[in-house]
């Protein structure tokens, strides 16, 4: 077995285990939470969702994948804060298990966009750069006041 044929093997190993251990994420349908973070895809699917994206891509519509990296059980901490511009922001901590969701997710997905939505809202969908490791994590954006209230709201009253 040639170098290549070596280093080829496992690209391919990486990638069957970062697929298994993707697929091992409940599916939850954005009804049922306030929160969630998913991978974006190219097109519509049956395990999609599409959102209106005009400040998102160069498109009416964004797809989502149904299937959830995170959601508002993995999350420990919810906390709206302002910025030093005046915008809305959250900052998230993540439980134990939600981190560790969130760490092999995104240990895959570099280079592709997420979506972050907010009652069923898309709110941000950034491009991920690195893999996120430490369980902190921020949001900004098209962030609302009162939407976030309400969230705020719904954690505390899951005791977060």
């Amino acid at each position: 077995m040639s170098s290549i044929d070596i280093t080829l093997f496992l690209v391919i190993i990486a990638l069957l285990f970062c697929a298994m251990s993707f697929t091992r994420s409940p599916v939850t349908s954005q009804a049922k939470c306030a929160f969630r973070v998913s991978e974006v895809v190219d097109f519509e699917t049956p395990e999609s969702d599409s959102f209106p994206a005009s400040e998102y891509a160069n498109a009416e519509r964004i797809f989502v994948k149904k299937t959830s990296i995170i959601t508002d059980v993995d999350v420990k901490q919810f906390s709206p804060q302002m910025n030093e511009d005046d915008q809305w922001i959250v900052l998230l901590i993540l439980t134990e298990d939600g981190t560790e969701k969130f760490r092999q997710a995104t240990s895959c997905l570099i280079g592709k966009q997420l979506a972050i939505i907010l009652n069923g809202r898309l709110v941000s969908a950034p491009v991920l750069r690195a893999p996120i490791e430490d369980g902190n994590i921020i949001i900004s954006g098209n962030l609302d006041k009162y939407e976030l209230m309400t969230m705020t709201s719904h954690f505390e009253r899951q005791g977060k």
